[in-house]
């Protein structure tokens, strides 16, 4: 059976949710009575998460059933593609990058969180930008 890119998608929202919630795979493994490689492939989506997994998982996170399946957009996160589905299984990988998305979510000012998108994408490309215009 091939990996069909809605389980690629919930798994990914499995993840995002266990970082977000500070659990490892294997805190919430045990929370669900399973091992946490069953939870690492869920989260890669090796293996389909039946609905009542899901329900399982979504009760220990704290969050509705509808987190996990809000946003999927078809043949956008095609498993061919692995550029559309990099930005949701690589960026929340580390704790850094769960506290900076925690973070960056806490900041109330829209031109606050501009700006600072704007020091994060001329950082990560190397660019320099004139702060004082002439």
């Amino acid at each position: 059976m091939d990996t069909h890119p809605f389980d690629i998608f919930v798994g990914s929202r499995i993840k995002l949710a266990r970082l977000n919630a500070g659990l490892s795979q294997s805190d919430l493994a045990a929370q669900v009575g399973l091992t946490f490689q069953q939870i690492q492939k869920y989260e890669k989506g090796a293996n389909r998460t039946s609905c009542s997994r899901l329900y399982q998982i979504s009760k220990v996170l704290d969050l509705p059933l509808a987190y996990f399946l809000e946003g999927f957009e078809g043949e956008h996160y095609s498993i061919d593609d692995e550029d559309k589905l990099e930005p949701v299984s690589t960026m929340i990988d580390s704790p850094d990058s769960v506290n900076l998305l925690r973070a960056f979510k806490s900041i109330d000012s829209l031109d606050a969180r501009r700006s600072l998108l704007t020091v994060a994408t001329v950082m990560s490309t190397g660019a320099k930008i004139d702060i004082m215009p002439s």
